[in-house]
Order: structure tokens, then C-alpha cells, then sequence
């Protein structure tokens, strides 16, 4: 006992004399990063990156010995390696020297130069096993290159600025943290959901089962069992069902189908209903912030058309006369308007009466010609012998309009 007392007392002597020699100090593991333990020691407010020479856990008390701008653990006294009865023996004299001394070795060690700084370095190696430098050295994580590897280094600087670099090791941590971040950043990835669970993948497939969201370079896309249900981009929203688009929205307004085809169209320029059949859309109603007009196969009728038996396309057996004059008839004027680009204007269509009959409504017109969808009639009426009506130019393009109207006349003259 006396003699491991002279030793150690010897060996502080030896402290006192030499500053630049190693030193021993308690502390706990605070975090654990590869082979390196961060052990605040006592009487520190830091924690120093001792290379993990035995094995520890966060928690435990180790031995650490300091030299040479470097340290390495020489004991774990929570732990030990060994439960052999006078290695413990041991460890117990040493603790109880240690504290008999340890106002000597405090005064020892205020003499002794200490850490200053301690920081890590970066650098790319070829291999995860042996490090082959690939680049320099850095205070942050390079730009990953495929196929390279990520190697730290601790950097420990002293009082007087002396720089110790610690032995580079492979840092997985950074490894997947860098690719994890690549991933996510990648504009091909997949976040899927099936059997195996919930992952991220960047392999550009169709999946026959389970969910999937999909961000690329133009957006976000949803799957389901391999079938697209959902497309959120920049120009708006889409939901479909097995394959078909069911709604859209975007900055135009919004649009609904179903099976058949049809749509139902709402925007800033009113509404819309069309439907599908015989393979040609027809449009059965528009509703503006001026009235309303309903369409029947191509053409435009007012909502309530009175039937005499004189339609042109019907053949009645009851026809009503007025002397030898029907008491309806219906008969066309057609002829050619232009409509400026992006205006309103008012159209008259001179109307030439049959004989023995007046004009009394319009019950339907067409229009064919440049730019002639995007006109839409506002207003329609008969004004003495001729139509007079309103147009909408929507488009910026002049429209030129071949019309037709279709004239309900009455008969006011006998004809006997």
C-alpha cells in the first residue's frame, strides 16, 4: 500500500515538474459518436472527445488520461472490463488515494496547459473501412459525390495554440444524414405506403399495390394501386378515378365530369353545362352576369318556344289559318357581322317579313365564323323589321360572324 502511495505521489512530483506530461482525470460520458466519447471531467465546463480505447456508455464514470494535446480512456470505473476480485481491489485503493490527494493533484493541474477549443473536421474518403482522402479537409460536411464516403476528425486546440488532429474515422451519422437530405431534395421521389410498411424510395416505377405520394420537378401526385388519384401543380388541382378526371380547380374555376363526359364549368365568366353525345360536346346551358341563353345541338333557342304545328323540321296535323295564312310560320334571315376583339356591341339584322305576316320574336339563332366561340349573345329582340341584339367578343381576336336567326312570324293579314 505504501509503496503504490510513493508512486503515485511520484508521479505528481513528476506533474509539478514536467507540465507536459500526461494527466489523469475522472469524468462522465456524456455522448458517444463512433470511437470518440465526450466526457465532461471534473472540474471542467466542457466536454473533451476522449478516444474510446476501452469500451463505455453514456452515463458512465471513466478514467481519462490527457497528453499531448490528445486524450484516451485508461478506465471505466461504472463498468469494468474485467470482474476479476484485485483489479477491483484495486480500482477501490486507487479512488481512495485519488481523493486523499486530490487537492495536490488540482494544484498540480492549474499549472498544466489545458483545451481550449475542440472542434470536428470533414473529408471525403473512396472507402467506409480504410480512409483514402478524396478533397481537403473541412469545418462542414463537403458536397456529396457518389460513391464517396464521410471521415471525421476531432481538432483540439490548447492555451498556447498548439493544434492536435485526432485519428480520422468513418461517420455513418453524417453518411446517411447527407443522402437522407439528397433524397428528400431529389425531384423523383416516392413516399409509399404497403405491406412492408411506410418508406421512402426514389425508384421511378408504378407500384400494382398500396399508396404512394410522388413529388417530382412539376408536383405532388398521388397513387393507389397503381392508378393516379390526385395531381397537385402549379397550374391547379385534379382528381381522378380510374384514370379519368372527375374534378379540376385552378386559377380558371372549376370544372366536374362524370362518365359520360359531361361538365359542369364554373368561372369568372359564368357557368357552364355541357354534355357528350354521339361523341360531340354540345353545350345545353350558359349562365352570365347578363342573362342566361340555353343551346340545343349547335343552336340557340329562347327558353320557351310555342308550338303551332309550324316548326320547319315538324309536320302537324292541326294547323291553324288566318284566311289562307297559317297563323305561325317561321322563316331564317342570315347574313355577316364583325365583332371588335375584347368589346361589347350592338348588332341589327334586317328582317324581311312574307307577305301577309309580322315578325314577332326570335326563337332560335347560329353562328359560325373566326373567333365565333367565343362570342356570346347578351341580348335578342325584335325591333320592327329587324333583330336587334347584343355581342360579347371574349376573345382578343376580332370575331366575323356568319348568322343566322330563326324568325317567328305572326300572319295579320286575311288573305281571302
Amino acid at each position: 500500500m505504501s509503496k503504490l502511495i510513493k508512486e503515485i505521489m511520484d508521479a505528481l512530483n513528476a506533474v509539478n515538474q514536467n507540465k507536459t506530461e500526461p494527466y489523469d482525470r475522472r469524468g462522465e460520458v456524456k455522448r458517444i459518436e463512433g470511437k470518440i466519447a465526450w466526457v465532461k471531467l471534473e472540474g471542467s465546463d466542457r466536454e473533451t472527445p476522449v478516444q474510446m480505447t476501452i469500451a463505455c456508455e453514456v452515463g458512465d464514470t471513466v478514467q481519462a488520461r490527457i497528453g499531448g494535446g490528445s486524450a484516451w480512456l485508461t478506465g471505466n470505473l461504472t463498468a469494468p472490463p474485467t470482474d476479476d476480485k484485485k483489479a477491483n481491489q484495486a480500482i477501490s485503493m486507487v479512488t481512495n488515494i485519488a481523493e486523499t490527494v486530490q487537492e495536490t493533484v488540482d494544484e498540480a493541474l492549474e499549472d498544466v496547459s489545458s483545451v481550449d477549443d475542440v472542434s470536428v473536421q470533414y473529408c471525403l474518403s473512396d472507402s467506409s473501412s480504410t480512409f483514402v482522402q478524396y478533397g481537403d479537409w473541412s469545418n462542414t460536411p463537403p458536397t456529396y459525390v457518389s460513391g464517396k464516403y464521410y471521415w471525421t476528425r476531432s481538432v483540439i486546440e490548447d492555451d498556447e495554440g498548439n493544434v492536435t488532429y485526432g485519428e480520422p474515422r468513418y461517420s455513418q451519422d453524417t453518411q446517411l444524414s447527407v443522402e437522407t437530405d439528397i433524397a428528400f431534395k431529389s425531384n423523383n421521389n416516392h413516399f409509399w405506403y404497403d405491406s412492408s410498411g411506410a418508406y421512402v424510395t426514389t425508384q421511378d416505377k408504378s407500384y400494382a399495390t398500396g399508396s404512394a405520394v410522388r413529388i417530382t420537378a412539376s408536383g405532388i401526385l398521388q397513387q393507389v394501386n397503381g392508378n393516379t388519384v390526385s395531381s397537385w401543380t402549379n397550374s391547379g388541382i385534379s382528381f381522378l378515378q380510374g384514370g379519368d378526371t372527375v374534378a379540376s380547380f385552378g386559377s380558371g374555376g372549376a370544372n366536374f365530369y362524370d362518365s359520360s363526359g359531361s361538365v359542369f364549368s364554373i368561372g369568372s365568366t359564368g357557368v357552364t353545362y355541357q354534355i357528350t353525345s354521339n361523341g360531340q360536346v354540345r353545350t345545353v346551358l350558359n349562365i352570365y352576369d347578363d342573362g342566361y341563353k340555353a343551346h340545343i345541338a349547335g343552336k340557340q333557342y329562347t327558353p320557351l318556344i310555342v308550338d303551332y304545328g309550324v316548326k320547319t323540321d315538324t309536320v302537324m296535323s292541326d294547323t291553324y289559318y288566318v284566311g289562307s295564312y297559317k297563323l305561325l310560320t317561321i322563316g331564317t334571315i342570315s347574313g355577316t357581322h364583325t365583332v371588335a376583339g375584347s368589346s361589347y356591341e350592338n348588332k341589327s339584322a334586317p328582317i324581311s317579313p312574307p307577305t301577309g305576316y309580322t315578325p314577332i320574336g326570335v326563337i332560335g339563332w347560329y353562328f359560325e365564323g373566326t373567333a365565333s366561340t367565343y362570342c356570346i349573345m347578351t341580348k335578342c329582340h325584335i325591333n320592327g323589321n329587324a333583330v336587334a341584339y347584343r355581342m360579347r367578343n371574349t376573345s382578343s381576336t376580332d370575331a366575323t360572324l356568319n348568322y343566322t336567326f330563326y324568325i317567328l312570324y305572326v300572319a295579320t293579314t286575311q288573305g281571302y
